[in-house]
């Protein structure tokens, strides 16, 4: 892909427009507070800091949200940070309208009229009944404040785009939370959404049959229908988002988000805020979710969220209370929920903060957590889901722990018996099961975590939907003897003591005579990663992941056996080789290890709880599959820029060439990196002329995707 007077391939090649996009962390209405202690971003900063501004959009004339946008705009210009704007989309309605029909909710199919609406986080302040989505003369009152809005947003894009400081426009967000009321009084539901459905020719009757023929209820029903509204006013909105010239890639939508195979106890009683993470995206806006991780599933978010049709999408909110306590959580937190294709993240919530706000972050130690994040640290603290590993494949057995497979229920129940010890996935090799008595399943969100072993929250690979937990220290393991030459995987949070994954002639231990177990350590620690076996003792490998403790992270080790090496990973990163006829002296040359059994296990030295899922063990490498984002180039005075798209899968290294010749045939190797970015200093292209590129992804083991 390309900037202007650039070209690039693919193949075949692909021209395109722009330059690498940096990823905003903004702070609502926060530029006044933070900027002693946030420095403003440079032009080719790849992180930045960026203030949020809040618009009540329902209350404003078209003249007052266009001053509302110069003067953030302007606010911008003058400080030098970027800006993230939110436009509520539905609450604080207009006064006027709470008693006509045509434009206020109905509570029932024969017209009732919402009253009021008791907003949950301001239960002290009801507000004016909510508005009829469909009604044509709501639109004709809210389209023009909006496209003012838009019409700001694009004139001063353009104008900074042709000055080199379109960095200043971070997005903007088109909704706060959008969906349809619901508040329950009682037993009583009291919904809304009866006028749209209305509108769009429904009736009860018609609400009835059609739940008849799904084989769903009444109420799962309305709710489907009432997502088609929500989704589709909001699609309206960003549409005229992008006919007023705003790019689409520049526009998100803001629903709350929750798991579309998610469902309440009761159906009837389902908040009609909480929308289907499906209906975020639409054709003129990236989605955007809230991603406060305490309230949502930020694994599955992640996950499906880039697959809404655009290369990324938006936190417009989130809040900061459970990482603010610590420097390590706010930046794992940040680093995943960007490493995983979030381009803005718009903390809520305050910054200074009224007295006793439990948002506030201002002098905290999670503060410490967003200026490393700002200044280009990252604590990935993430799990590799099974058949997602650039080291391992394809596998001989696996197991992801997952609640209801082979009957488990995850709820913490010891011990765990029957067919629930079986390993999930053999792939055709004789079954397998592991001991019993060795740990209880439970999920993410309920560990139970102590104060020496605290809430590792979330490894963003499956621990939402099982892990296994064990009080104290634990190894486990299977029989293998399939192969020479494999590579071991796990998830597991690193303890205070040591996490370990070993091959031997037994399993559930690390004391075999024929074992070779390496012991992973956390950061700080004389040894970190150490290679052991119980006649010859442990030898420090000079291998310095600096893994976080408390936090998950991702071990694997390939044992070639037949040569004699050992390669050793974590968190997808390669650490290095060891040659066993020479390392440590020759200590590990006379070892015949075995390949009978692999084990992984998890050691303590003041905690006391242990935790791992994603087991796997097989052949080494799996085929990297081709990038599918392509390259996005672009001028920084004489160098050019280099930025491609991580996919949502296994975190393969990259390789980017230069082509050249007849059909491109004729390639150079320019750079191989694990970043998603790279620098071509210097790299003139001449007037009218191009220059044409490729990426690849490449496994450890050398081999490279067409």
């Amino acid at each position: 892909m390309v900037g202007a007077g650039l070209a690039g391939a693919v193949a075949p090649p692909l021209r395109a427009e722009g330059p690498p996009a940096p990823q905003y962390m903004c702070i609502v209405n926060g530029v006044d507070d933070f900027t002693r202690d946030f420095p403003p971003p440079a032009p080719a900063d790849s992180r930045m800091a960026c203030s949020g501004s809040i618009h009540y959009t329902l209350l404003r004339t078209p003249a007052e949200i266009t001053a509302e946008m110069n003067a953030v705009l302007d606010g911008a210009e003058a400080t030098g940070y970027p800006v993230f704007v939110n436009l509520d989309d539905w609450n604080f309605p207009r006064g006027e309208w709470a008693g006509d029909p045509e434009i206020v909710e109905w509570t029932a199919w024969d017209g009732t009229l919402a009253t009021h609406r008791d907003i949950e986080w301001r239960a002290d302040n009801p507000q004016n009944p909510p508005p009829n989505f469909e009604s044509p003369q709501y639109r004709a009152a809210v389209g023009p404040v909006f496209d003012a809005a838009f019409r700001a947003l694009a004139t001063r894009l353009a104008r900074w785009t042709t000055e080199g400081r379109a960095h200043l426009f971070a997005g903007v967000a088109v909704g706060w939370e959008s969906g349809y009321y619901t508040e329950f009084d009682g037993t009583a539901p009291f919904r809304t959404g009866f006028a749209a459905l209305t509108a769009r020719g429904l009736t009860d009757a018609t609400i009835a049959a059609a739940a008849a023929g799904r084989g769903v209820s009444y109420w799962e029903e309305l709710d489907a229908r009432m997502y088609g509204v929500v989704h589709d006013y909001v699609a309206w909105l960003c549409e005229r988002a992008v006919r007023a010239g705003l790019p689409r890639e520049k526009v998100t939508t803001h629903f709350t988000g929750v798991p579309d195979d998610w469902q309440p106890p009761d159906p009837a009683r389902r908040d009609g805020r909480l929308v289907p993470f499906s209906l975020a995206g639409n054709a003129f806006a990236r989605p955007g979710h809230t991603a406060t991780p305490e309230w949502i599933d930020l694994e599955r978010l992640a996950r499906e969220a880039p697959l809404r049709d655009t290369p990324d999408w938006a936190a417009p909110e989130w809040e900061g209370t459970a990482m603010k306590g610590s420097r390590a959580s706010m930046l794992r937190y940040l680093s995943r929920i960007h490493g995983f294709g979030a381009q803005v993240s718009c903390n809520w919530g305050g910054w200074w903060g009224a007295p006793l706000n439990p948002y506030e972050i201002h002098d905290t130690p999670g503060m410490e957590g967003m200026q490393a994040w700002l200044a280009g640290e990252t604590q990935p603290g993430i799990g590799v889901a099974v058949g997602q590993s650039t080291v391992a494949g394809p596998l001989d057995y696996s197991d992801t722990f997952t609640e209801g497979v082979k009957g488990r229920v995850a709820d913490g129940r010891f011990p765990v018996t029957g067919a629930a010890l079986e390993v999930e996935n053999d792939y055709g090799n004789p079954p397998r099961s592991w001991s019993g008595a060795k740990w209880s399943l439970r999920k993410d969100g309920d560990l139970f975590w102590t104060a020496t072993s605290p809430d590792p929250q979330g490894s963003w690979s499956g621990s939402r939907s099982g892990v296994t937990e064990t009080g104290g220290a634990v190894d486990f393991g299977i029989e293998y003897g399939l192969r020479d030459d494999f590579v071991l995987q796990a998830d597991a949070v690193q303890s205070d003591g040591r996490v370990t994954l070993t091959t031997a002639a037994v399993r559930d231990t690390t004391e075999d005579a024929a074992g070779l177990s390496v012991f992973f350590r956390p950061a700080g620690r004389t040894i970190e990663v150490g290679l052991y076996n119980r006649t010859i003792g442990e030898r420090d490998t000079g291998f310095r992941p600096a893994l976080a403790a408390a936090s998950w992270h991702n071990y694997a080790v390939r044992f070639d056996l037949a040569r004699g090496l050992v390669t050793v990973y974590s968190d997808g990163m390669r650490l290095g080789t060891l040659d066993l006829a020479t390392f440590a002296g020759g200590a590990f040359a006379g070892l015949v290890a075995s390949n009978g059994a692999v084990s992984v296990g998890v050691r303590h030295v003041l905690g006391d709880r242990a935790w791992t899922d994603n087991v796997a063990v097989g052949a080494p490498c799996p085929e990297p599959p081709p990038p599918g984002d392509g390259l996005r180039v672009a001028r920084e005075g004489t160098d050019l820029v280099l930025d491609w798209r991580r996919e949502q899968g296994p975190a393969f290294a990259w390789r980017v060439y230069e082509l050249a010749g007849s059909s491109f045939s004729n390639r150079t190797l320019l750079i191989d990196t694990l970043d998603r970015r790279g620098r071509l200093a210097g790299a003139a292209v001449p007037a009218g002329g191009s220059r044409y590129f490729k990426v690849a992804a490449r496994n450890d083991c050398g081999d490279e995707s067409p």
